[in-house]
């Protein structure tokens, strides 16, 4: 799924037929559905001016469609092979998509042609990652170089050299001056001012063996947050004289195996999902700070994110469950869980906020659904929990009555109220009692629940 740039709407993918189809946030109504890939999609993208929708499909195809009409005004035959990854240009002017073992294609958005140099970026292409400024693009190779390509000139500008094997996960800072790569034999800084590393952030051994970097996140202010699989995080700043030197470390053996991090919109912690337990991890990288547990979920923490203000984190969990927590609910200066997402018959895989309409948020889960949700009241700051109510989902098999409030409601059946009622909802229209249910009734109940 994706996000549009605007806020406005989401893109989701159908298996069954090969399609796109493109939701409203506000109504959770379908607008349009795109057809025409004969393979399953394997990526897509909106443009940065939200106009278009760029997909790419298990034969090498990429489709350009048009959000206003729903029709595709571009076919790009690109190598054969699965496409990857196909990216927008940060300014727009150009699609970037990745095949198997072939390369990276660049392409002209408004004529389909080829873009001006580099056309194709030629070998084992594992990954790539834009400049933040687009002037630039960073290819991560099978054999563990690292090219830096103009998008204006037909030449590499430099190759960085290091890496014994196939780069893992590329990142550019915030403030396009640094690239972190990562293999498994760890990870390494390169300084793009002067194209040479100044060393080796972390190459670990533990008990006799080497290691791979598993998670790497910036902050904002360009810090680095490292998780090795030597169970130990570690924040440098590669602006330091000595940019391999430790800031800060967290031993973090009893969090299991780190598969999500983001990093606070002011820079000072890091939230951290992990597969050992049920538990999210704050660390606040400021000195003498110690690490904040965020206790609820029954199983594992796949996803986190932290809100564009910074005053709530989200939590998915393998428990099917997502967590909303808040900043000064409560206690003062502590986090408190202000609300329990339920509903979802299988595990959820990602969590993300709406970047432009506040307290609306997006889940993805194993069920193969997507479902929008809006937190509908937040005022009370002295613990107490908030509303959050589902807008819509696509490919949702259960209902899902999380929070729903019936007042006043007239002619439901008993039968009806109890499967309300063991979804969620709320309201002097419902009662917890039996009321009679005959047992032909409470069985009839349970099968639709099922």
């Amino acid at each position: 799924m994706a996000f549009s740039p605007n806020g406005q709407w989401i893109v989701t993918s159908n298996a069954d037929d090969n399609s796109l189809r493109l939701w409203d946030i506000s109504s959770g109504l379908p607008i349009s559905t795109f057809s025409g890939h004969a393979d399953q999609i394997w990526t897509f993208s909106f443009s940065p001016s939200c106009a278009q929708i760029a997909s790419g499909d298990e034969e090498g195809h990429v489709r350009l469609w048009e959000v206003d009409t729903g029709r595709a005004i571009l076919n790009l035959d690109g190598p054969a092979g699965p496409v990857r990854t196909v990216t927008y240009c940060p300014d727009g002017r150009s699609i970037l998509s990745s095949n198997d073992g072939q390369g990276v294609q660049q392409w002209n958005f408004l004529t389909g042609e080829p873009a001006p140099p580099p056309r194709k970026i030629a070998g084992d292409v594992s990954l790539y990652a834009f400049s933040p400024d687009g002037i630039q693009i960073a290819t991560g190779h099978k054999d563990g170089t690292i090219r830096l390509w103009s998008r204006q000139a037909d030449t590499v500008e430099c190759t960085l050299l290091g890496h014994p094997q196939t780069v893992l996960e590329l990142a550019y800072s915030p403030c396009g001056r640094w690239i972190v790569s990562v293999t498994r034999d760890g990870a390494r800084l390169w300084d793009m001012h002067t194209n040479e590393h100044p060393g080796l952030i972390a190459e670990v051994y533990y008990g006799g063996q080497k290691y791979a970097s598993y998670c790497v996140a910036f902050t904002p202010s360009s810090q680095i947050v490292l998780s090795l699989q030597d169970f130990k995080l570690r924040l440098y700043d590669p602006r330091a004289q000595d940019p391999c030197t430790v800031l800060k470390t967290l031993e973090s053996i009893g969090f299991g195996t780190i598969v999500s991090m983001d990093c606070s919109p002011g820079g000072q912690e890091v939230a951290i999902g992990a597969w050992g337990n049920g538990t999210v991890h704050l660390w606040d990288f400021q000195p003498d700070k110690i690490c904040t547990e965020l206790k609820g979920h029954d199983l594992e923490v796949s996803s986190v994110a932290y809100s564009p203000c910074g005053q709530w984190i989200l939590s998915g969990s393998k428990d099917k469950t997502v967590r909303v927590w808040r900043f000064g609910a409560g206690e003062a200066n502590s986090w408190s869980c202000v609300g329990v997402v339920r509903g979802c018959s299988d595990s959820i895989s990602s969590v993300a906020w709406n970047p432009v309409a506040a307290l609306e948020f997006v889940t993805g889960c194993d069920d193969s659904s997507v479902r929008i949700w809006r937190i509908a009241s937040h005022d009370n700051m002295d613990g107490g929990d908030v509303s959050v109510q589902m807008l819509w989902g696509n490919d949702v098999g259960i209902l899902c009555a999380s929070d729903l409030s019936l007042q006043g409601a007239i002619g439901l059946s008993p039968i009806n109220q109890k499967l309300l009622l063991q979804r969620g909802a709320k309201g002097d229209s419902l009662h917890s009692e039996d009321d009679g249910l005959s047992k032909e009734e409470d069985k009839a109940s349970e099968e639709e629940d099922d």
